[in-house]
């Protein structure tokens, strides 16, 4: 009589290392989606805080710029920002068509939200948009909200980062 030769992995082997695999996926998973959420949370922060270093680069440049078509910022886009919230898509220059605070950022509409209900300094919501404002002593504060479905979006909780010339602060709320 010949003899079988039996290679090969028997099915309790095989469910075995499934389950281990799958014990091993549940532990690590929940870890993985909290990287990935808290660098899309730094990412809109360090976006919030290049705006503000962007904002106090470009002003000063264009201060000493006499032609107004050299410079970045259409001249009458700061004097639309004031001490109240407003959302970057409705800040707008009226010597410039087309030109908005957010276009002149380069902040863009499929990453963050433009327009909808300002912030109010407690309360971020769905709703709320993407804003900036000048604090008491002159200096832009920048809110980012991310965009549904934008790169830097969490899935069920509003993303945003706030951010001025000295600090900031991210949140995921819920």
């Amino acid at each position: 009589m010949k003899k079988l030769n039996r290679k090969g992995f028997t099915l309790i082997e095989l469910l075995a290392v499934i389950v281990i695999l799958a014990i091993i996926i549940a532990l690590v998973f929940p870890q993985i989606t909290n990287v990935i959420d808290n660098s899309k949370i730094s990412t809109i922060h360090s976006n919030a805080k290049g705006i503000v270093s962007w904002w106090n680069t470009t002003i000063s440049a264009d201060a000493i710029v006499s032609d107004e078509s050299q410079r970045q910022i259409p001249s009458d886009i700061p004097d639309e920002i004031n001490a109240n919230w407003q959302c970057v898509g409705s800040i707008t220059s009226k010597k410039k068509p087309g030109a908005t605070f957010a276009s002149v950022a380069g902040i863009s509409e499929s990453d963050y939200v433009l327009t909808g209900n300002e912030p109010s300094d407690t309360t971020v919501t769905s709703g709320t948009c993407s804003a900036v404002r000048y604090s008491a002593a002159r200096e832009l504060e920048v809110l980012l909200v991310a965009a549904s479905g934008g790169k830097n979006y969490i899935a069920g909780k509003v993303t945003y980062a706030f951010s001025t010339d000295d600090s900031g602060k991210s949140v995921a709320a819920s």
